[in-house]
């Protein structure tokens, strides 16, 4: 899951995408990198994978759902965010919150999940599923695109309410 991030953090050490993620992270209406997270309603076809018994239960419960809930949340935060009647510092929270529903259960639930020492869940399905094709593109790249895109938010949003130095402008 780290890989996008890394090639991210390598891309921004090149002063020409720098300026160019600036321009983006200026230019881009807030209601767009929260229109971008609707997508993530789609988690609930885990939800349905899991209720058939194909999909690990302890991940559904520690991403999956939260996933589903974050993406509906959305479609509200978008048309409030649209109708500019949410502050910036919400969206900041938002977005924030958008990474960490991810980041802290995210891994501990795939490594309890998989053979070796942290492994707790060993009943089929166990979260081996998540290194099969097509799932993997799941942890691998769409996951960390969408956090990509919670971070740029957050980030968009923060700028949009301070100066370069973090004051209120």
């Amino acid at each position: 899951p780290a890989v996008p991030f890394a090639l991210t953090a390598v891309a921004l050490l090149l002063p020409g995408t720098r300026a160019a993620l600036a321009t983006i992270v200026n230019g881009v209406p807030p209601h767009w990198l929260v229109g971008i997270q609707t997508l993530r309603i789609a988690a609930i076809s885990t939800l349905a994978k899991t209720l058939s018994g194909a999909f690990p239960l302890h991940v559904e419960l520690a991403i999956g759902l939260t996933d589903l809930v974050f993406g509906l949340s959305a479609v509200w935060v978008f048309w409030l965010a649209r109708a500019d009647r949410l502050h910036p510092h919400a969206l900041v929270v938002w977005h924030m919150v958008g990474a960490a529903i991810i980041l802290i259960p995210g891994n501990r639930a795939l490594q309890t999940g998989l053979p070796g020492p942290m492994q707790v869940f060993d009943t089929h399905p166990t979260a081996e599923i998540m290194l099969d094709w097509p799932v993997v593109l799941a942890p691998t790249l769409v996951v960390p695109t969408f956090l990509l895109f919670n971070t740029l938010g957050a980030v968009a949003a923060w700028q949009a309410h301070s100066d370069f130095n973090g004051a209120p402008k």
